[in-house]
């Protein structure tokens, strides 16, 4: 609580098995939400196009009793790639439809990527590398009512719902790039169908 702003913050620091540059790769990947196709444009003519995402999309929630709602989020991104890090900035705007008409969500962050020339633990796997984010959630609401303070209880869970969906995506994207590195140094591959192939022709 800051006054009488309520707000969500997650702050995360962690390693990952990965080595910086593709850490870097992936980062840049997750912040164009791939797995959110619905509803989804994204904005061309930025400036610094390789470094600048502008893109819109919705995310289906499926509520306890059956009805699916839709949060249409708006989201911009720019990456600054540093000699010895990687730094990317984030904001999204977030509404939804229905019974939710004037409540909307403001989302900031950034997330850095250190290179193994900035880790400040010297002593790290250089296979590994250090990732620290931060996400700062800030519900609104443009409307009054007798069940005001309900619906906004109501309107973050939904959002709590699609940032584990989120979350969820990313564990993903990172046990497919272990697999796929496994599989490598194994000398196979997946082939379109699912099926094990080997590298080797």
């Amino acid at each position: 609580m800051n006054g009488e702003t309520e707000y969500f913050e997650t702050i995360g620091v962690g390693r990952v098995p990965f080595i910086f540059q593709r850490t870097c790769d992936a980062v840049w990947e997750l912040l164009s939400v791939p797995h959110r196709q619905e509803g989804r444009l994204v904005y061309d003519g930025l400036p610094d196009p390789d470094n600048s995402l502008a893109i819109q999309f919705c995310s289906p929630l499926q509520r306890e009793n059956g009805e699916v709602l839709k949060l249409r989020t708006h989201q911009v991104a720019r990456r600054y790639i540093e000699k010895n890090r990687l730094v990317v900035v984030w904001r999204g705007l977030c509404e939804a439809d229905s019974e939710f008409l004037g409540m909307n969500s403001d989302e900031t962050g950034w997330c850095i990527v250190h290179s193994p020339e900035s880790d400040p633990d010297f002593f790290a796997d250089p296979a590994t590398t250090l990732v620290q984010a931060c996400t700062r959630m800030v519900p609104m609401h443009f409307q009054d009512g007798e069940d005001k303070e309900g619906k906004v209880n109501q309107f973050v869970e939904l959002l709590v719902k699609t940032g584990a969906e989120d979350n969820r995506e990313i564990e993903l994207m990172m046990e497919r790039l272990l697999l796929d590195d496994a599989l490598a140094t194994d000398g196979l591959d997946i082939d379109e169908d699912g099926n094990l192939t080997s590298l080797e022709v």
